[in-house]
């Protein structure tokens, strides 16, 4: 697989951590890593979510474009919820922590809905 350099890029380019982006498009830490090394690829709808937020095309994402980044994010999607807020405002060892609780309490609550057959 072909690791996503500009995406790293792109990410530098915005002051993010890979945490920090792993919480805006709801993955791990270590599927954006595995993203930029090449170890796995994001699917169609994950490079969607990458393009609209940092304001390029999915093929520049993938290295098949190089015309230079201009940041033209939509302001939709650059506007952060008072919990991203609060998140991005963590040490990064306590936003590993705080995403690991909420991902807990999504699974449980997801338990809930299939015992209760929704």
């Amino acid at each position: 697989m072909k690791k996503l350099g500009n995406l790293i890029k792109l990410r530098k380019i915005d002051n993010l951590n890979q945490q920090q982006l792993a919480a805006k498009i709801r993955v791990t830490r270590n599927v954006i890593s595995d993203w930029e090394i090449g170890r796995s690829s994001p699917n169609v709808g994950y490079l969607n979510q990458l393009a609209d937020y940092f304001g390029v095309s999915v093929d520049y994402i993938l290295g098949r474009e190089e015309h230079e980044y201009q940041k033209q994010k939509q302001p939709h999607i650059v506007q952060q919820s008072g919990v991203e807020q609060l998140y991005n405002k963590l040490p990064q060892d306590l936003q590993t922590q705080a995403y690991a609780y909420m991902e807990f309490l999504l699974e449980k609550e997801n338990e809930k809905q299939r015992r209760e057959g929704k």
